[in-house]
This record gives C-alpha cells, sequence and structure tokens, in this order.
C-alpha cells in the first residue's frame, strides 16, 4: 500500500515559489524544484497549479494582495500620501528582486489585489485628491513608474551579466561636454534621487480637467 501524499496548501506553494526565485532567480522555479522544496511529489503541485505560470501569476497577485499600506499623516497633501505609498511599494520590490519581472508582467486581477488598490487610492481621496477620471489613470501610471524603477535597477540587463556594470563606471561622465556641465553642478546617476524627482514631478504636474458633476 503506497503512502498517502502529503498535504499541501497552495499559500505553502507560494511561499516555495518565492523562496526559489529569491534565491535563486525566476530561471530556477519549476515543478520539480517546488516538490522538491515542499518535500513531495511535484504532481501534488498541480492539485493547486496548472502550470508554472499559473504560480507566477499568483505571486504578483500575491504581492499586491498582501501589501500592508504605510501609515500617513493625516495632515499631509495627498501628493505627498501618493510619494510615501509609492516609494514603500518600491522598498518592498526591492526585497525581492528576481520577483520584480514577474511583478511587471502581471496586471492586479484578484478581489483581494485590488481591494488594496482600492484602499490606496481612498487614502489619497481622503487625503484631498479629486474624485475623477485622471486619478485613475494617475495611479496606475505612479504603479508603472514605481515597478520600472526597480526593474531598471535591481534587473540584470537583458543577455548580459549582472557584473556588467553601468554607465557611470564605464564612462567619465565629466570628460562629455554637456553632461559634464551637470556633473560640475552636483548631478551625479542615482536610481534612488531619479525615482524621487520623477514621482514627484508626475504626482505635480497631473492635470485633472473640469468634469461636470454627475445628475
Amino acid at each position: 500500500m503506497s503512502p498517502r501524499p502529503a498535504k499541501i496548501s497552495r499559500e505553502d506553494v507560494l511561499k516555495a515559489a518565492l523562496g526559489i526565485i529569491d534565491d535563486g532567480g525566476l530561471e530556477r522555479l519549476t515543478m520539480r524544484s517546488l516538490g522538491a522544496a515542499l518535500s513531495v511529489d511535484p504532481m501534488a503541485i498541480y492539485r493547486h497549479f496548472a502550470a508554472k505560470g499559473a504560480v507566477t501569476a499568483a505571486l504578483a497577485d500575491r504581492f499586491w494582495a498582501t501589501w500592508v499600506l504605510p501609515p500617513l499623516d493625516g495632515s499631509a497633501d495627498w501628493r505627498d500620501c501618493a510619494v510615501i505609498l509609492m516609494n514603500d511599494v518600491r522598498e518592498r520590490l526591492s526585497g525581492h528582486p528576481h520577483l520584480i519581472p514577474v511583478i511587471a508582467t502581471h496586471p492586479m486581477t484578484s478581489p483581494a489585489a485590488l481591494s488594496v488598490a482600492d484602499e490606496a487610492v481612498g487614502r489619497l481621496i481622503d487625503a484631498g485628491a479629486p474624485v475623477h477620471p485622471e486619478l485613475g489613470h494617475l495611479v496606475n501610471t505612479l504603479v508603472m513608474l514605481t515597478v520600472a524603477s526597480a526593474l531598471g535597477e535591481h534587473t540584470p540587463p537583458a543577455g548580459g551579466s549582472e557584473d556588467a556594470g553601468d554607465l557611470q563606471e564605464a564612462t567619465d561622465l565629466t570628460e562629455l561636454p554637456h553632461l559634464g556641465l551637470l556633473v560640475q553642478r552636483g548631478w551625479a546617476p542615482s536610481f534612488h534621487e531619479q525615482f524621487a524627482s520623477a514621482v514627484r514631478a508626475v504626482v505635480t504636474g497631473w492635470q485633472f480637467p473640469h468634469q461636470p458633476r454627475p445628475s
């Protein structure tokens, strides 16, 4: 009589999958590696997920669904609140660099993830953001900007290696006539500073055209 298969939950699979990706990258994630991490036959994984793609989609969804929004100053302007929220998202992404490409290519779809998104938008509205269609476009743009910034900083170049080096290491910018002028004025390439400036510029300059109130 064969032994009964070990019982594993959907959450067990997702935690193991995240551990595999964090330790070795997305290419290390297979049904076989999941089975080994959970000490079960790989076929047991299929009771919860039809394929590796379903696992990665669920991981992206889990990233958003488990986001605990940071506390916000009740007197802060909604634009400042948006910056705080996006900085928090970027910090969470930085904690799982190999997962960022998964996050970047899977939209929020589950009720749990959308509930967190709804809470974030509610925080902005409570802080004074206009209830306007453009607010939805702004939030989506900020999320895309945040994920892209983390992707650019933490993901190895496509077709290259992690030790390929960056522009600042490869080229002395002071030797270039126009970039050198900026360096002389205090500029240096910085993912953090670039992200902070970009988010601030987007939330400050976003336009909300007048919209008649619904009758």
